[in-house]
Order: C-alpha cells, then structure tokens, then sequence
C-alpha cells in the first residue's frame, strides 16, 4: 500500500514538474511575440518619421519656373498637381513681353530659374550658352522624340505637337461671303480685296507687341527656303538677306499695309487684342503659329473655337506651311548651383513625361508627342487641319540658318512705322547675321 501511495506521490510529482515546464516555455513564447512587434512598431515609426521630415523639407524646397505672359494655364496645373503629390513648393513666374529680352536681361545678370521655357533653335540657344548653363538630360529616359537638341547633347524637352506658322481665320465670315482658302501669295491677295470690298478688314497684326510681326514675313519665305539652297546660301555667304528671294516677303508685309489690309491700329496692336478681334468678328484673319489655338481654347471653349476658328497653310507660290517646334512646350533646366533644387526640377520633368502627360494632352486639345499616350476623343477640327499642314509642311526659315539675324521684329515695326524701307529691314538682317557669323568664326565670313 505504501508502495503504492509512493508511486502516484512519484507521478503527480512529474506531472507538476511538466505543468510547470509547460507554463514557463510559454510564458517565454508570450513574451517573445511583444518584443519582435515592438521592433517592427519603431522601424515603422521611424520610416514614418523620417518620411514625415522629408517632406517639410521638401515644402522649404523652392523650384522656380520662368515662362512666357502668354503660356496656357493647363502648365500651371501641371506645376500645381506635382507641388500637391510631390511636397516641394513651385513658383511659376510669367516673364512680361517681350520674353526673350527680359529673360536675356535676367540671365546676364545671373539669375536662374529652376525649369526655363525657352526656344528650341539653335542660334537662339546659342544665347543661353548650353555647355555652361544647361543641364544634359540625355541620359533620361524620357528623352526620346521630344529631345531638344545643341551640338550633339540634350539640353531639353519638347512636351507639344510641333506648330505651324499660317493664317487663323474666322470662318463664319468666310462662310458668308462665300471665300474660298487661297492657295499662294496672289490668291491671299485677291481674298483680301475681296473681304475689304465688304467693309471687314481682312487681318490683323500687333505692331504693339512687335515679335508677332514676323510671322506673315516666315509664312512668305517658306516656299525659297523648301525649293532653292537659299539657306545654304545664307549659310557660306554667298547670297545676303538682301537677296530678293528674302526681300520678297519684306516687301509684301509692306504692300498688305499700304493696300489698307490691317487692323487700324496695326502699330499699337497687342496678340491679346487680336485674338478678340478674331472671334468677335471684327477682322477676317490673322497671321499667328498655331499655339494661339490653345490659348483660343482656354479662352472661348472647344465649341466656340469649333464653330468659329479654321487654319490654313500659305506661302508665295503655295500652300505650303513651316512647321516648328517652338518655346510653348520646351523645357530646360539651368545649372543652378543647387543640387537638391536642381533634383527636384529633374523629377518635374519626369512627373510631366509620365503620369501626368495624359491629363496635359487632353487639357490642351492636342496630338501627344510622347509614345504611349492617346489623341484626345474631342480633338478639336482646327488642330486636325494643323495636323494635316505640320504632316505635308516644311521646317521654318529659323531652323535652317547657323546663326541670328538681330531683332527682326523690331526692324519690321520701324518699317511698318515708316522710319525703314523694306530694303533697309533687309540690310539690317545681313549686317547682324554678317556680325554674329563673324564672332563665332563661321567660315566665309
């Protein structure tokens, strides 16, 4: 019995001992578990916490954007969604007429923007002095077709549908006076005879503004440039502005203003007041490149625009158009001395060529020039007939010459003021290529 009473003593004593073991082990487990939570917990909080500190140190980030009085407001939603999702703060300053003297005047006194809209030319860029100023962007990805190029190496990126230099019309007077679109210099003419004879004045220009009096001048010299070697010419110094191929569409930018062909106010005119003029009714056409469109879209309305504004191609013995790719969609970035600035410019341009360029695209109304990306359902019918002239044009004059030719549009404006004849608009053109040919060390001259 004794026996007995000593073995179950034996057993309940081992089955305390393994309750007891039981009970420690996972008394251990339990306070395990917390502890590998309470690790993971302060990683979390301190990616929190340093994603949290990031971005108030973006929002102290300043990128500032130079562009033109005129450019469209779809960029400036662009800049605002990518200051919303991105943190930094972006600052986007529209430089008075005229752009390129008030930008020129900024940057030889050394201020930088972080983003520039700027020509895409060479002789214009060769202002900028891209080796020095410029950022290479040809490593990006996003550089592709829309590179924008100088001496071999990508400065920038072109973000619209190239342009076409031509004749904004309104078609409602055209629709009631039964016009037929011309298709050369001598049926531009005779239209706007015609439009004249009923008392509507047939275009306007804005001598005020000056820089869009070059355009009707471009729109004449295309077909030389397409079929002779004038540029060549131009190029090696064996022709001179003055040749009359050039002096053609000089002269009958003077002819259109003696025939009484303009606005009333051709010397006092402004770009903005040309638009309303347009739409209102009140002139028949005017002389502009085809990214007054988008800014007639932000003002009137797909429909108002559809209803009322068509676009043709012209030039001395043709219908043909010069296309362009032009300051209204090319981005550069500036050397700023900042490398955290200078990073979140560059992620600017990579947020617009990505995610956000759809929205861009169908904001403007216009053809993508980025793979990948659709043409919008509502494309408007004036774009489409941009579409065609870009398709069959040829490239404008600008792109074609080594080097500047001096302030044309101010030439122009003290020709058109009477104080210079068309031959002296020509030989001011030779004298400034002559001179800035000469600096760079241009052969043959």
């Amino acid at each position: 019995m004794i026996k007995k009473q000593k073995i179950w003593s034996f057993i309940l004593s081992l089955v305390l001992i393994l309750s007891l073991t039981i009970t420690f082990s996972l008394a251990g487990c339990k306070k395990a578990v917390p502890e590998e939570e309470a690790v993971e917990e302060a990683v979390e909080e301190e990616e929190e916490i340093a994603k949290e500190e990031e971005e108030i140190a973006k929002k102290d980030i300043r990128i500032v954007i130079w562009g033109l009085a005129s450019t469209v407001d779809a960029w400036e939603h662009v800049f605002d969604d990518f200051e919303s999702e991105f943190g930094y703060k972006v600052e986007f300053q529209r430089i008075p007429d005229v752009y390129d003297q008030n930008v020129m005047m900024k940057w030889a006194a050394d201020e930088r923007p972080d983003v520039l809209f700027f020509h895409p030319d060479m002789w214009d860029l060769a202002k900028l002095n891209p080796e020095n100023n410029l950022r290479d962007l040809s490593s990006e990805d996003f550089i592709k077709s829309n590179s924008l190029k100088y001496h071999g190496k990508t400065y920038g990126a072109s973000f619209n549908f190239p342009s076409a230099h031509g004749i904004i019309y309104n078609k409602e007077i055209f629709d009631d006076l039964n016009l037929e679109i011309p298709g050369n210099y001598e049926e531009f003419w005779e239209l706007c005879k015609n439009i004249k004879a009923e008392g509507i004045t047939p275009l306007y220009d804005a001598g005020g503004d000056a820089w869009p009096l070059q355009v009707l001048v471009f729109i004449w010299w295309t077909d030389a440039f397409k079929n002779t070697n004038i540029a060549e010419e131009l190029n090696t110094n064996q022709t001179a502005w003055t040749d009359e191929r050039i002096l053609f569409g000089i002269q009958a930018q003077k002819d259109i203003q003696e025939a009484g062909f303009y606005n009333e106010d051709l010397l006092t005119g402004t770009y903005e007041k040309s638009r309303a003029a347009l739409m209102d009714g009140r002139v028949a056409m005017v002389s502009q490149g085809s990214w007054m469109l988008d800014v007639l879209l932000q003002e009137y309305g797909i429909d108002e625009v559809n209803k009322k504004v068509g676009f043709f191609g012209i030039s001395k013995d043709s219908d043909t158009t010069s296309k362009s790719t032009t300051i209204h969609g090319s981005l550069f970035l500036p050397k700023t001395g900042d490398p955290v600035r200078e990073e979140a410019a560059l992620e600017l341009l990579r947020y617009i060529s990505g995610e956000r360029y759809q929205g861009y695209v169908n904001e403007i109304k216009m053809y993508p020039v980025l793979e990948g990306f659709e043409v919008p359902a509502d494309l408007p019918e004036v774009k489409k007939e941009v579409g065609r002239c870009v398709e069959s044009g040829y490239p404008v004059f600008s792109d074609l010459v080594v080097t500047q030719y001096g302030p044309m549009e101010i030439f122009l404006q003290e020709m058109l003021a009477g104080t210079k004849t068309p031959l002296e608009v020509a030989e001011a053109l030779d004298r400034e290529f002559t001179k800035s040919a000469q600096e760079k060390g241009i052969e043959g001259f």
